[in-house]
């Protein structure tokens, strides 16, 4: 598995999705993310639980920045982004493009 040991650029940071957010809007951004992000090179998970997102991205620095700050932190589904952490480590996500977790798989892998 030599992409999981290559560095890359990793941001992770929570949201709270407009009321009016449903979880088909949801699949549709998960949907959307699958396919743009394949082409380039950005791995990562989406969490939505209770009108919350936490996600983390990882890929090429320029990519992953102008992902986030020009077009995730600008969209109107969501208000109050804020970045949790930021910086280069090894990719933990290599197998999935953007993949929906719900919020009990992603506590219980923090335990282990």
């Amino acid at each position: 598995m030599g992409d999981q040991a290559k560095e890359v650029y990793r941001i992770v940071y929570q949201s709270v999705g407009l009321e009016a957010l449903t979880q088909e809007d949801v699949d549709s951004i998960v949907s959307w993310s699958k396919k743009n992000n394949t082409a380039k090179g950005i791995s990562g998970f989406l969490i939505y639980e209770n009108g919350h997102f936490m996600q983390l991205l990882e890929g090429d620095e320029n990519l992953v920045k102008d992902l986030y700050y020009n077009k995730i932190a600008k969209d109107t589904r969501h208000r109050d982004s804020k970045v949790l952490k930021e910086g280069v480590g090894r990719r933990t996500c290599a197998e999935w493009s953007m993949s929906q977790l719900p919020i009990g798989v992603f506590a219980s892998n923090l335990k282990k």
